[in-house]
């Protein structure tokens, strides 16, 4: 026969995986917005088109503080195809040039929001078993 553990303690394992997924979706979903509301803007030219299962683009531009990058972006929205000398405006990380995003792009939340969810689906369950423990008694 196999052995469970008593539901108090099936509930706080339940609570603690709630906190951790509630939590992590907090830090992912800021960490998602960080360089959309942190990031400077910069035009940047396209220097070379990649295209293909994983196409990207490459494309030079100035920081604020004159400094030379070029920098693959991955995630752009160009519509037609980009061709080299098209111009974008990309959002850099003032600290890390390297670290771009389209500014057309719109942040993607689907990690958060399966955290969020996750954590939901925890805290539910941990009531179900904090019930359990409660009518035991």
């Amino acid at each position: 026969m196999r052995r469970q553990w008593p539901p108090g303690v099936q509930a706080a394992i339940g609570f603690a995986a709630a906190i951790f997924f509630l939590l992590a979706a907090i830090a992912e979903g800021i960490s998602v917005n960080g360089l959309r509301d942190h990031g400077l803007r910069a035009q940047a030219t396209v220097v070379e088109v990649h295209g293909g299962r994983s196409s990207y683009v490459m494309a030079e531009f100035t920081t604020n503080r004159g400094q030379f990058v070029l920098v693959e972006v991955d995630d752009y929205y160009w519509i037609p195809r980009p061709q080299v000398g098209d111009t974008a405006t990309l959002i850099y990380e003032p600290d890390n040039p390297a670290n771009v995003q389209d500014a057309r792009i719109a942040v993607n939340h689907t990690i958060t929001i399966i955290l969020v969810l996750s954590g939901l689906m925890m805290l539910a369950l941990a009531s179900w078993y904090l019930r359990q423990a409660i009518r035991r008694k």
